[in-house]
């Protein structure tokens, strides 16, 4: 099982957790779907800040880490760490149960071959998460707008918002950079279930009893399950990070090309781009 829409490694392994309690109990598709969703809606609440200062980085030619926290604090104090909460919940939460009701369907299929499985989790992952971000996009536009603080006018209700967008930019508003969130979404969730698959039986392995007669406690499962999704999403994020800038750039200012992001990327990286990964990685959204 696996995690979230948009991307942050620490959301999805807390839904795989669940999603793993769920289906150890023989659960049906409903029960993963509500899994996911919970851990969308926790994981949204708890790393939210995360995101408003990934987008923050990513805009801001030559901002560091502590630069953005400073930033979004003197411009709105503690609760600005949570801008863009609502679009964020509204994506998160169906998003990641339509993911995972989307695994749970295609879990019967069974490849031979450690290369063919691997390929066929790539596959189920890239799809769902493409599928799922394509529809909820427009609240990935918002969120992106809302956490950037350059859009204060947003800060109406949920559907005031994309109201707006749509009234001022129509529909190319509203799914602005489709292309590059496919880019960054697909990889990153195939990737993540890929390597989450393959390293929890490693982790298991070494950190827990093999006898049957000693079982595991819930507390080093879990422990297993947060080590694994650590270590997917990690490698996942480093490598979906420029596409991910890239949609940040096209999404938060308007009527730019990819062209004109690629410039502006260049710009703001001036061939940082090691520093960038390391700066981010942990909230890839």
């Amino acid at each position: 099982g696996k995690k979230k829409l948009p991307s942050c490694p620490l959301c999805l392994f807390w839904a795989c957790c669940m999603a793993d309690g769920a289906r150890q109990r023989r659960a049906l598709p409903v029960a993963h779907m509500l899994a996911g969703s919970t851990a969308g809606l926790v994981s949204s609440v708890l790393l939210q800040p995360l995101d408003v200062i990934k987008t923050r980085v990513q805009l801001n030619k030559g901002a560091g880490l502590r630069s953005a926290v400073a930033g979004v604090w003197r411009q709105g104090g503690p609760l600005a760490f949570w801008d863009g909460l609502r679009p964020s919940i509204a994506r998160a939460v169906p998003g990641v149960g339509l993911y995972f009701v989307f695994l749970d369907l295609t879990s019967h299929v069974v490849f031979t071959g450690t290369l063919a499985q691997a390929g066929s989790d790539l596959v189920r992952g890239a799809v769902a998460r493409a599928a799922a971000g394509a529809v909820l996009l427009p609240f990935t536009v918002l969120k992106a707008r809302m956490e950037s603080g350059l859009y204060s006018h947003y800060d109406g209700s949920l559907w005031q918002g994309l109201h707006q967008i749509a009234r001022t930019e129509g529909l190319r508003g509203l799914y602005a950079g489709t292309l590059l969130t496919t880019l960054r979404d697909a990889p990153y969730s195939g990737l993540f279930l890929v390597v989450y698959q393959r390293l929890k039986p490693l982790y298991a392995r070494l950190w827990l009893p093999a006898s049957a007669e000693q079982p595991s406690s819930s507390t080093r499962q879990m422990a297993v399950s947060l080590a694994a999704g650590l270590s997917a999403g990690l490698g996942a994020s480093l490598l979906t990070q420029p596409p991910d800038m890239l949609k940040t750039i096209v999404q938060t200012r308007k009527d730019t090309s990819l062209r004109r992001a690629l410039a502006a990327l260049q710009e703001a990286a001036g061939g940082r781009w090691v520093a960038g990964y390391c700066r981010v990685w942990f909230a890839v959204a």
